[in-house]
């Protein structure tokens, strides 16, 4: 998957997940005249929801959808740390709209949430490090994430605020048609594009394959060792090329280096057309060539120190 299609799914993930947690709200709360119930509620259901629809995808796009374990514990992780972060915006936003009487305040909420919505995946991931005793991610995804949920939160809460005020005065009440719809999908599609867009222009080090079956997949590193092969397991699954061992090469990723290693492979695996015998540092701009494929590492100027 390429970053442009990855930001794309994102904003749809993320709408179609604030539209069904809208859907689930009006249900549950249709007779609750408590507002501050109401936002709380909301809330809830669109911090989990968009959480684990960003997880799902983060999750497939990062290490292959057939690692299903992972998928559903991270998900569901970060959907319980986006639950919490929506009752806590929701209540936030509600508090100070009731205080003061003006409902463009709404947007602090909102944008709270987004900020921990945002916040979810990279803290699931460094707590699941800490508790099973693994390697800190390096993808500073909790840093970004908190800077991507906040813009879109607080853009995704304008545009809700927008069809709630407008599209409620045309038809005078709140339905799927108003604010429960298109202010909603409005909310999370910015919500979980900014979220991917934080991680994309932010990122360090990345590979693209420029030549194979998966041509324009683009991966961006942030584990320790990243590995390329036949095996679904691979971070980057190489298939169709029988030359290419199911382990066939792994990329280091050592304090501000990385570095390109041949896992013993029979075909051998080459650094701009010369074969590596042991593990060479990469420059942005090298090629990887392993069996028919052409993988390009690029690295943001000026990372090293």
């Amino acid at each position: 998957m390429s970053f442009n299609l990855f930001l794309y799914y994102c904003a749809i993930f993320g709408a179609y997940a604030a539209l069904s947690a809208a859907f689930i709200s009006r249900l549950v709360t249709k007779n609750i005249s408590s507002e501050i119930w109401q936002s709380v509620i909301d809330g809830a259901l669109v911090g989990a929801f968009i959480s684990f629809a960003v997880g799902v995808l983060d999750t497939v796009w990062s290490t292959g959808k057939s690692d299903v374990k992972k998928l559903v514990i991270r998900s569901l992780g970060a959907g319980f740390v986006g639950l919490f972060g929506g009752i806590l915006g929701g209540v936030t936003g509600s508090f100070i709209v009731r205080i003061t009487g003006v409902q463009f305040f709404v947007l602090i909420g909102w944008t709270i949430s987004g900020l921990l919505i945002g916040l979810s995946l990279g803290l699931f991931d460094l707590v699941f490090a800490l508790a099973t005793k693994s390697p800190a991610p390096h993808d500073n995804k909790i840093k970004n994430g908190l800077m991507g949920g906040a813009l879109g939160g607080f853009l995704g809460g304008a545009f809700f605020l927008f069809f709630k005020l407008s599209l409620g005065a045309i038809f005078d009440r709140e339905n799927l048609l108003s604010a429960s719809g298109l202010g909603f999908v409005a909310l999370g599609g910015a919500v979980g594009f900014f979220i991917g867009l934080a991680q994309v222009v932010l990122k360090e080090a990345w590979v693209r394959v420029e030549a194979g079956k998966r041509i324009g997949k683009e991966l961006i590193l942030s584990k320790p060792e990243t590995f390329f092969g036949r095996a679904e397991t691979c971070d980057i699954g190489l298939f169709g090329d029988n030359s290419i061992e199911k382990i066939h090469a792994k990329l280091l990723m050592q304090k501000n280096r990385y570095l390109i290693a041949d896992a013993g492979s029979a075909s051998g695996t080459f650094l701009n057309d010369q074969k590596v015998t042991k593990p060479t540092e990469l420059k942005a701009g090298d090629l990887i060539r392993l069996g028919s494929y052409l993988l390009r590492f690029n690295e943001k100027p000026g990372k090293k120190k």
